[in-house]
């Protein structure tokens, strides 16, 4: 029997190199997908923000239709009120 010689790392170089390429596609395959994921997260974040926006602006508009509504009741107690003390008044000074 002839004893087996080590011919170093270049006499393996048809295992290594494939070997070196499947590490390489999974990384980049592995990098790929977290990218994916991300964009993926990244506008989902951004369409609730938008419609997150939207809410407030309708939320906003509700409000403001409510105050102008209110003022405008107030305003017409006011002016009820004021109609009513003038004339308790012109009574008064009348009799």
């Amino acid at each position: 029997m002839k004893p087996r010689q080590l011919k170093g790392w270049r006499h393996n170089l048809g295992v290594i190199v494939p070997i070196f390429g499947v590490i390489g596609t999974i990384v980049i395959g592995t990098s790929t997908i977290t990218m994916m994921a991300f964009t993926h997260i990244d506008d989902k974040i951004n369409s609730q923000g938008t419609e997150l926006r939207k809410d407030i602006k309708d939320q906003g508009t509700e409000l403001r239709k409510i105050i102008r509504e209110q003022r405008s009741k107030t305003s017409s107690s006011i002016e009820k009120l004021y109609t009513v003390l003038l004339t308790d008044t012109r009574q008064m000074r009348d009799s």
